[in-house]
């Protein structure tokens, strides 16, 4: 058995953005790397070479299983594993684990999750539920904010239904490749502030498609490339809390998984809501693949 600052196992949560991997004993995070090397810039077949130049060291010289979970094991990644149903809980997730031999090691690649949502479609997640299980947060709505925001419904140990909103994508893409990257300036990052708020109360006055066009003609009347990030930024997140909080009845609160600059944003756009914040530790993703890896060592 690990003692305290014995390592047993590599945690890696592999986004659409980022890798972050961590070397872990039982549940407590001893040591951690990033890379800007999410699978949404790695090239077919580069996989396996960026996930050794994050964590080779620790895999030469600890010689433990390494376990991906994330967009790391979807058609994307280095992977590919199958979808678990809702509910879900860290044992279902234990039991869908696709074990294999990597550069000397048993590689763990887990499941993703899936809910029905109605009329034969449906949604998909791969990661937030792990920071979930690893985030010890309060029954209720959990948000976890990105690229690809999920919505999630949490009855611990459950994992109920859950729904995705393009919020960070759709940011980057209408922030750089439309008409409105002239209104914006290349570093200027949107924060917190009046035009932000005002622009999520005004998104629920008409529909965000007519709305975006209002940052362009901010622009022509004097608005700076500052005011316009806020502005975009606010109207996008906004459209998403406006309607993710009709579809999660309105709660009084919510929890919140999200880096420091985002999480500043969705409190402020939950303040205009009247809706209060939890924030959860940014590592919790490492506690979740660290609790299913224990659970399937149980079976």
């Amino acid at each position: 058995m690990a003692t305290a600052s014995s390592p047993d196992l590599i945690a890696v949560d592999w986004g659409t953005t980022s890798l972050r991997a961590y070397l872990m004993s039982g549940c407590e995070v001893l040591d951690g790397v990033q890379r800007d090397s999410g699978v949404g810039a790695i090239a077919a077949g580069a996989h396996d070479a960026v996930l050794w130049d994050a964590i080779g060291s620790w895999v030469q010289h600890h010689r433990v299983p390494v376990a991906v979970g994330g967009m790391g094991t979807s058609s994307v990644g280095i992977v590919e594993t199958p979808y678990v149903d809702t509910p879900t809980d860290a044992a279902s997730l234990a039991a869908g684990v696709v074990s294999m031999h990597w550069r000397g090691v048993e590689l763990l690649a887990l499941p993703g999750v899936r809910v029905d949502s109605g009329g034969g479609r449906f949604d998909v997640m791969r990661g937030e539920e792990l920071e979930i299980l690893g985030s010890n947060c309060d029954p209720g709505v959990v948000v976890l904010a990105g690229s690809h925001c999920k919505w999630v419904w949490w009855d611990p140990p459950v994992i109920g239904e859950f729904r995705t909103y393009l919020t960070g994508e759709l940011y980057a893409a209408t922030s750089t490749a439309t008409l409105l990257a002239r209104s914006l300036a290349e570093g200027v990052r949107a924060r917190p502030g009046e035009a932000f708020r005002a622009a999520v109360r005004e998104v629920a006055e008409s529909s965000l498609v007519h709305q975006l066009f209002s940052v362009r003609t901010e622009s022509l009347r004097g608005a700076d490339a500052q005011q316009c990030a806020d502005r975009l930024a606010g109207l996008i997140i906004g459209a998403e809390v406006l309607d993710a909080l009709e579809w999660a009845h309105r709660p009084r609160s919510v929890s919140l998984v999200a880096a420091a600059e985002l999480a500043a944003l969705y409190r402020e756009a939950f303040g205009v809501h009247g809706v209060a914040v939890e924030v959860i530790a940014a590592d919790a993703a490492a506690r979740g693949i660290a609790r299913v890896i224990r659970e399937r060592g149980g079976r």
